[in-house]
């Protein structure tokens, strides 16, 4: 089954896990920033996704997933809500957690995965009867790796469910698929996150947030800005802002530019403007830019986000990282 969650109706995923084996399997799932969005926030502007998923919250009944859109769409976050509203404090014990390209190959499904899948887990009324296993940028599942995993999706059935999160279906083997309920997600279909953006952030007016969305279209990069134009009061036309960003995207620019040159300027500045302009940068070149490296460049955010971490040494990484992405 497809959904479209724009097609019926126009209606205006962290730093990345590693999966031990031990005696039991076991992931850290998202970050605790995250977990205080998805309280604070919800799912903005896909009222259909929340309605299939409030029924599997009630129902207790979930099917295999997967999970189709752009980056910034909000793919895993929107996963990351069903399963802390589905399994509350119970994540560690039902959900496996894939995201690193290294472990996308055969030898990775016949043991982590396969083992995880056999887990029998403990009754409980107030949870469903399955684990989850999820598979972040799925796309790059070789096609052994997914012929293997459709054998364990048939026999782990009772007791297993899975999430493929993907930017592209088409690389995804049509066995897997017909066993999942599809969501597109699709990122133009949301100019009503304006106005739910209102509600939580009601120093900024509703052009700047209109501009912010038009710039980005991106749920996470959308949040992030927002966020940090209201929690540190940087004004949105700061025209020191607009200098840094003009010299550091000079600086991105130049293929020869050496991380002593970047030094020199945020020495001079305060480490919020630095972060807010990249962040305005990253507006900037999103449009110009290939979307694989636009991707490596989100999660490089992402992992700002899990370290929360304002200072020098890790602004001086995500500089360089962006700039090694970009001359890549």
């Amino acid at each position: 089954m497809i959904v479209d969650v724009y097609a019926e109706k126009k209606r205006g995923r962290k730093k990345k896990i590693k999966v031990e084996t031990k005696n039991e399997i076991y992931t850290n799932f998202f970050t605790k920033r995250e977990k205080q969005r998805i309280e604070k926030y919800g799912i903005i502007g896909y009222d259909i996704v929340v309605d299939i998923f409030k029924n599997i919250i009630k129902t207790k009944n979930i099917p295999n997933l997967t999970i189709c859109g752009k980056s910034g769409t909000g793919k895993s976050y929107i996963v990351n809500w069903l399963l802390s509203n589905l399994f509350k404090k119970n994540l560690k014990d039902r959900v496996l957690y894939l995201t690193l390209n290294d472990e996308r190959g055969i030898s990775t499904m016949r043991e982590k995965i396969k083992a995880f899948s056999n887990i029998q887990v403990k009754a409980d009324k107030d949870l469903p009867s399955v684990k989850v296993i999820i598979f972040d940028q799925a796309e790059y599942l070789s096609l052994d790796a997914q012929n293997s995993l459709r054998r364990i999706i048939e026999l782990s059935n009772n007791i297993t469910r899975f999430i493929f999160i993907t930017r592209n279906t088409r690389a995804i083997i049509d066995p897997i698929l017909s066993r999942c309920l599809q969501l597109h997600l699709n990122p133009k279909a949301v100019p009503e996150r304006v106005t739910v953006y209102q509600k939580y952030f009601k120093k900024i007016n509703k052009s700047q947030i209109e501009d912010i969305c038009n710039k980005y279209n991106n749920f996470g990069m959308e949040i992030s800005i927002l966020e940090s134009i209201s929690n540190y009061n940087i004004p949105m036309q700061n025209e020191i802002s607009d200098d840094i960003t003009i010299i550091i995207m000079n600086l991105l620019e130049d293929k020869d530019t050496k991380i002593i040159d970047f030094m020199n300027y945020i020495n001079y500045f305060n480490n919020n403007l630095v972060l807010y302009s990249l962040h305005k940068i990253y507006g900037i070149i999103k449009d110009n830019i290939n979307e694989n490296k636009l991707e490596k460049i989100s999660y490089l955010f992402i992992e700002f986000e899990v370290n929360a971490n304002f200072n020098e040494i890790f602004l001086l990484n995500l500089f360089s990282s962006i700039h090694q992405i970009i001359h890549s």
